[in-house]
């Protein structure tokens, strides 16, 4: 993946800023990113701290750009932006100072997931598709 294929998916990325609101890039992207994979699907984005404000916000400003059958629309919304679904999935209990590379992109509350804690959310999940990264 080259780097202006990161900065494009950064850039499209659908964005609501809310108090303290921290997004975390993770999945099959991050580990496509860094060349773990060979490409990915969609790009999974963690919502970290998000108030009651939030969710409806997202919603809200992209309402016409949200992906048909997005489970649950207050911890997972599926957006289609530029070609691109990305999931916004909501998890409280991931701390950025544990479990992220603590390294953010443009601005403070876009970061990375760590490729372990990447790698052990897949292998938790035991879906067929991610049993196959492993074998990758």
């Amino acid at each position: 993946m080259t780097q202006k294929e990161i900065d494009n998916i950064i850039e499209s990325i659908p964005c609501i800023l809310v108090d303290d609101v921290k997004f975390v890039l993770t999945g099959t992207f991050v580990l496509t990113m860094f060349g773990l994979l060979d490409g990915y699907n969609d790009v999974d984005i963690l919502v970290i701290n998000a108030s009651s404000d939030f969710w409806p916000q997202l919603l809200d400003k992209y309402q016409n750009d949200l992906a048909e059958g997005s489970p649950n629309p207050y911890n997972c919304v599926k957006i289609n932006r530029n070609g691109i679904t990305y999931n916004f999935i909501e998890d409280n209990s991931y701390v950025i100072e544990k479990d992220s590379t603590n390294l953010w992109v443009d601005t403070q509350s876009l970061f990375i997931d760590s490729i372990p804690h990447a790698l052990t959310a897949k292998w938790n999940l035991g879906r067929d598709k991610d049993k196959q990264h492993f074998n990758v």
